[in-house]
């Protein structure tokens, strides 16, 4: 698929992705809370993950509120940056995948290979070779759907999850030691 294919293809899942936001927002609440004052983020303004089982069971605590709320910020901004420069000025597959993955781990929801490829913002082969390149880092596992053999489902491993939360936590210390607020999700 050209990356030409996959925009078309990503274009068709919009308002379900809209759809997504809307519930992530719901169920968490999204707003940015600084100490001098607090601004309310809308759901439109919430990231866009891809996800197939739908229905997150608990409320994460407080840090990995922090977490899922900043990766969901991040997923936005590349969206948002992306729409106004395009898909060919940056790619980070790889960074796309973990990120999805991620806010999915914390939503507990599972991701297909399908959703990830998707979610990378490239062609399948290439969103393919970055998710094997990834397998073989140890950052995801690959585990086959008891009821469909033809579909896989990936999630972070244990290094690949205690890597992306030392990342996130590093952000918010260094965004809290900046004094930029704390971002939450609100409605």
């Amino acid at each position: 698929m050209h990356r030409s294919e996959a925009k078309g293809h990503s274009d068709l899942d919009l308002e379900r992705l809209k759809r997504e936001i809307d519930e992530f927002a719901h169920m968490l609440g999204l707003t940015v809370a600084d100490s001098a004052r607090s601004q309310t983020v809308s759901c439109e303004q919430a990231a866009p993950t891809r996800a197939t089982v739908s229905g997150a069971t608990a409320m994460p605590a407080s840090r990995d509120s922090e977490r899922l709320t900043t990766v969901l910020a991040w997923i936005k901004a590349r969206t948002n940056r992306n729409q106004v420069f395009g898909d060919e000025l940056f790619a980070e597959p790889a960074w796309d995948i973990l990120l999805d993955l991620y806010a999915n781990f914390r939503l507990n929801r599972t991701v297909t290979i399908g959703d990830l490829c998707v979610a990378s913002r490239a062609p399948m082969s290439t969103a393919l070779r970055w998710l094997g390149l990834l397998e073989r880092r140890k950052l995801v596992s690959r585990t086959a759907d008891p009821l469909d053999r033809r579909r896989a489902f990936i999630t972070l491993t244990d290094e690949g999850r205690a890597k992306m939360e030392k990342t996130l936590d590093s952000t918010t210390d260094s965004n809290s030691k900046l004094g930029l607020g704390q971002l939450r999700l609100v409605k």
